[in-house]
């Protein structure tokens, strides 16, 4: 263990043990100095859920780096050790399109009706499916990072949407803003803004990874490769740029960057 490690990476560590996995000491500074610049550019606080997806093994991958509500660990949904893959140009764990998803514990009314989910996207996805990177929907209200069919959209409420005819690899940002707008972000650039504020519900259903938790049922599954996901408070422009310069150097430190 990296002994000169935060105290929040160290409890990650920890808990990759305790969850029957391993992680390498190269892997472990990655880690390590991603926490640390989240908390440099004051993110580490806003963001409520997070998962790197990193280790040796899938046990490793399915530990979060961050949570506030539920469990440290990913509930799996028949993801298998072939899923999974730390380095490289195949880096990431690959997604089936019909039956593999994660369940974070983390409940929407825990965000409230402001927010954030990112999903950073190993492989391109192709026209004409439905595949949702991260959400939850139920009661009529939708909290959701998918693609539709030929963009990428996200959705925070009944109405709000903001999307982008853009299918490709990177990492993918969307939620409502403090003053209600609806703002998509790819690889922390703006793409679009839906500027008509409508004040979500919310719900207790908690979100997916890999697909949409569907009222209690796991639907519209990714079937691509992912590298990192995260949930939480909403974020300014300044915070999308620092954000993703966090998360490529991560991508990059584990040669998987997109």
């Amino acid at each position: 263990m990296a002994l000169d490690a935060l105290p929040e990476s160290q409890d990650y560590f920890q808990r990759i043990a305790l969850n029957g996995g391993t992680i390498s000491s190269a892997s472990m500074k990655a880690a390590d100095d991603f926490a640390r610049a989240l908390f440099d550019a004051n993110l580490w606080w806003k963001i409520l859920d997070m998962g790197l997806f990193a280790g040796d093994q899938l046990a490793a991958a399915m530990v979060k780096l961050k949570y506030t509500s539920g469990a440290g660990v990913l509930v799996n949904n028949n993801f298998v050790a072939a899923d999974y893959v730390e380095r490289g140009t195949s880096g990431g764990l690959g997604g089936d399109g019909s039956t593999k998803s994660l369940r974070t514990g983390l409940v929407q009314s825990a965000v409230g009706a402001t927010g954030h989910i990112a999903f950073y996207l190993r492989e391109d996805f192709s026209p004409g499916f439905y595949e949702c990177m991260a959400g939850v929907s139920a009661g009529g209200d939708d909290y959701l990072l998918f693609q539709a069919d030929t963009s990428i959209q996200v959705r925070f409420g009944q109405t709000q949407l903001a999307n982008r005819t853009d299918l490709t690899r990177g990492f993918w940002c969307g939620g409502r803003e403090a003053d209600g707008t609806l703002c998509l972000y790819k690889n922390g650039i703006l793409q679009q803004v839906n500027v008509n504020p409508v004040t979500p519900a919310g719900t207790t259903q908690d979100f997916h990874v890999f697909a949409k938790n569907g009222n209690g049922t796991p639907v519209n599954h990714v079937d691509r490769r992912g590298g990192f996901y995260c949930i939480g408070q909403a974020l300014t422009p300044t915070d999308q740029a620092s954000l993703y310069n966090a998360v490529q150097t991560f991508q990059q430190a584990l040669n998987r960057a997109a």
